[in-house]
């Protein structure tokens, strides 16, 4: 029931086939709501890591000197994205 790899109607046909559990409309509506929820929070952490891979390339890109312009290419990310990713690394740095 909870594996994101299982679809909305997977999970519908689990419950009342597995479980034997009467599935009508509201129970319908919350397996939908529940497996949206579960899509968005799946996405944000990817999403989240995704970010975070991007700024240890930055830093990488950084030490092997390239201009900022070429990281923020490199890593997908605007300019200024990266130049904070970079500003917080050297405040880091320097503690």
């Amino acid at each position: 029931m909870f594996s994101a790899d299982l679809s909305y109607e997977d999970k519908l046909d689990a419950l009342k086939n597995e479980f034997k559990i009467s599935v009508g409309r509201e129970m319908s509506e919350e397996v939908q709501s529940v497996c949206n929820l579960s899509v968005g929070v799946y996405n944000k952490g990817l999403s989240a890591g995704r970010m975070e891979q991007a700024k240890e390339t930055a830093y990488k890109l950084q030490d092997m000197e390239l201009p900022i312009e070429k990281i923020a290419y490199a890593v997908e990310a605007g300019i200024d994205t990266v130049r904070e990713w970079l500003a917080e690394r050297e405040e880091l740095l320097v503690k």
